[in-house]
């Protein structure tokens, strides 16, 4: 799976994109109806992207990010000291405790 968040001074959104065998490629964008951080909107596509691969009954899966910040905090590297923070990543980590196998990585 890959994730993406994007925020600016008039809009947030996130997008993300779950392979898996045989082909198979579904894509989920969302627009935030709230203000967000860039940060808070990379969660909420991780966020979203858990979801649907839950949905979609994944077991074993492997996030792609481009936040440095997400994958440190849920790969236990950095902790989560404000508040939002602190909650997105509680959420994100009972989550992904449903999983056989879970790794999220960094990208450029």
């Amino acid at each position: 799976m890959y994730v993406d968040g994007s925020s600016n001074a008039g809009d947030s959104g996130a997008g993300l994109v779950i392979t898996g065998p045989d082909n198979f490629i579904t894509e989920y964008a969302l627009r935030l109806d709230f203000k967000a951080s860039n940060n808070e909107a990379e969660y909420e596509a991780l966020i979203a992207g858990i979801a649907l691969a839950t949905e979609l009954q994944v077991s074993r899966i492997r996030v792609h990010s481009d936040s440095q910040l997400v994958v440190s905090q849920v790969n236990g590297f950095s902790e989560a000291k404000e508040e939002q923070m602190i909650k997105y990543l509680k959420k994100v980590r009972k989550e992904i405790s449903a999983f056989e196998e879970f790794q999220i990585v960094q990208v450029p």
